[in-house]
């Protein structure tokens, strides 16, 4: 995974401000993972989490809805190159800046440190839970719900069961019942002829509902070898989510 000198710059919807992600130059799928959840991880090919929390004034909003547009660092990047040739042994002397590049300079080393510490703005599950009040009302349009329910799933099980670089957590009640919630909520929105339905009802830990579903799902052909997986753990009565495995030409 290579970074690259410029950064993505997102505008607040509430407040205007800017907001600095750091931005992939290069990546690849080396140790990825996908979950039974439908969470996909690529520790070398990260993007900024869908939901984003301003720094300036801590409301939420759509990773979208910032007008996300590409910053370009010219006169860092001309910088960190001096600073690689001198490293490397150059006695070339360096050109002399004037107080304006020397302005933008430190301008653009400001962006970039925000970009770094803002990193791609992934939140925990507990901000997600914030930012509902933010993001979902009678206006919220279908697509932004389910993206706003997904990213609650992901970041409650990445916390459940440690992944994505996360820290395992003890879940408090609390957020165990809004998971069984949003579980709920997602199975209405996608309907029951859904993969995901299926593997929600089992972590739900409704097997019955589960079994039942998968066994339709099979008969239809409709990702057999992914729904075999979650069939035979909802038999065997386990809610856990879990890594799909796939053979050769899956």
């Amino acid at each position: 995974m290579t970074f690259s000198d410029d950064c993505t710059q997102l505008t607040c919807p509430h407040c205007g401000e800017p907001k600095y992600l750091l931005a992939l130059a290069s990546g690849n799928t080396f140790e990825g993972e996908i979950w039974s959840d439908s969470r996909q991880w690529y520790p070398m090919l990260l993007t900024p989490s869908s939901i984003q929390k301003c720094p300036h004034c801590s409301h939420y909003f759509f990773y979208d809805d910032g007008n996300p547009k590409e910053i370009v660092m010219e006169v860092w990047e001309n910088a960190w190159v001096t600073w690689r040739l001198f490293r490397n042994g150059s006695r070339e002397k360096q050109p002399e800046r004037s107080p304006e590049q020397l302005a933008q300079l430190e301008k653009e080393q400001k962006i970039q440190d925000d970009a770094r510490k803002n990193r791609f703005g992934d939140l925990a599950y507990k901000e997600i839970e914030e930012a509902k009040n933010d993001l979902i009302d009678e206006n919220c349009t279908e697509e932004h719900r389910k993206r706003y329910l997904l990213s609650f799933l992901f970041a409650y099980n990445d916390a459940q069961y440690g992944r994505a670089h996360s820290k395992k957590e003890d879940i408090p009640e609390y957020y165990q019942e809004r998971f069984r919630e949003v579980a709920k909520d997602l199975i209405d929105l996608f309907g029951e002829e859904k993969t995901l339905t299926a593997e929600l009802w089992r972590e739900l830990g409704n097997f019955e509902k589960s079994i039942e579903l998968c066994q339709s799902l099979i008969e239809n052909g409709k990702d057999v070898g992914v729904v075999k997986q979650i069939l035979e753990r909802a038999q065997n009565q386990d809610s856990d989510a879990f890594i799909l495995h796939f053979d050769k030409d899956g």
